[in-house]
């Protein structure tokens, strides 16, 4: 559904902050963070969602922030990203949107030589238990190739046919299979993000107890962390890879066997924590900031 603006002042949208029509990312203070931080530093700012209908060539740049409801109309969101983009400058760009959007980019890292938890095509279930003798995995993770906030994200033992043929029937869409990790567990994620290539702050993401998952809405528990220096390197490693700078980047880390591994790399509509780090927003806006025109 594609929604009306309202009658705004176009002088005052400089800068439009994408999000989502949807109630919970409303109540989410992470916009607001940022709209405030980029008026301190006099820069005018809109939150508005991407699917409402409006002149986006009104705004100097648009930067895609909590569009979370993306994942569940992935076409049209692509399709609005065509059309803003036409219209004025947009962060992350589009084609590193349209890179992102599907996790087969984690294939094409590992194949580069990253450090890259392991990932494969889920097609079938003997695909799934190929893979899994591969990597001598005995559990294993599938989920959506275009997907967030764990939507159809689940743990099998790689021998459980049944189970897994079940998901891939259930979902009916493209999906990857990747070893599970014992770590997250115990240890969990570590995102680090990025502005402009910078190094800004980091969290550690763990699960509830018996859950593999760490994302807040299923119980998991985050708060702000000191990165590593192997896991910064991995970070920067992973960002290098990409072929423009993005102006923002979240780099998810897990512990493997011989160091930290790639799980994500969030260059879409990540939550950067500004809620949860001091001085994020600020660092953010300031980023913002530079890429704009004199």
């Amino acid at each position: 559904m594609v929604r009306m603006a309202s009658a705004l002042s176009s002088a005052a949208m400089t800068i439009a902050i994408v999000t989502s029509d949807v109630d919970w990312v409303r109540a989410d203070k992470e916009d607001m963070l940022l709209i405030a931080a980029l008026g301190d530093i006099d820069v005018a700012s809109v939150r508005i969602a991407w699917d409402t209908r409006v002149d986006w060539s009104s705004f100097t740049a648009v930067v895609i922030s909590t569009t979370w409801d993306y994942h569940h109309r992935a076409s049209e969101f692509l399709q609005w990203i065509d059309l803003a983009s036409q219209a004025t400058t947009m962060w992350n760009p589009p084609e590193m949107i349209r890179w992102n959007a599907n996790k087969r980019y984690l294939i094409q890292m590992s194949e580069a030589g990253l450090a890259v938890i392991p990932t494969a095509a889920a097609g079938t279930v003997i695909g799934v238990g190929e893979a899994a003798d591969v990597w001598g995995a005995d559990d294993v993770v599938i989920k959506p190739v275009v997907s967030a906030s764990a939507r159809g994200t689940a743990k099998f033992r790689a021998t459980d046919v049944v189970g897994v043929g079940d998901h891939l029937a259930a979902l009916s869409e493209p999906m990857i299979v990747q070893p599970f990790q014992p770590s997250v567990e115990t240890d969990g994620e570590t995102s680090l993000v990025y502005f402009d290539g910078v190094y800004s702050h980091a969290v550690r993401k763990n699960p509830k107890p018996g859950d593999f998952r760490t994302q807040t809405h299923l119980g998991g528990t985050l708060a702000p962390t000191q990165p590593r220096s192997a896991q910064l390197t991995a970070a920067e490693e992973a960002i290098a890879f990409i072929d423009q700078l993005p102006l923002y980047v979240r780099v998810d880390l897990i512990e493997g066997d011989e160091g930290p591994l790639l799980i994500e790399l969030e260059l879409i509509e990540p939550s950067l924590f500004l809620t949860v780090c001091e001085g994020s927003a600020e660092r953010f806006a300031a980023a913002i900031a530079t890429r704009l025109p004199e």
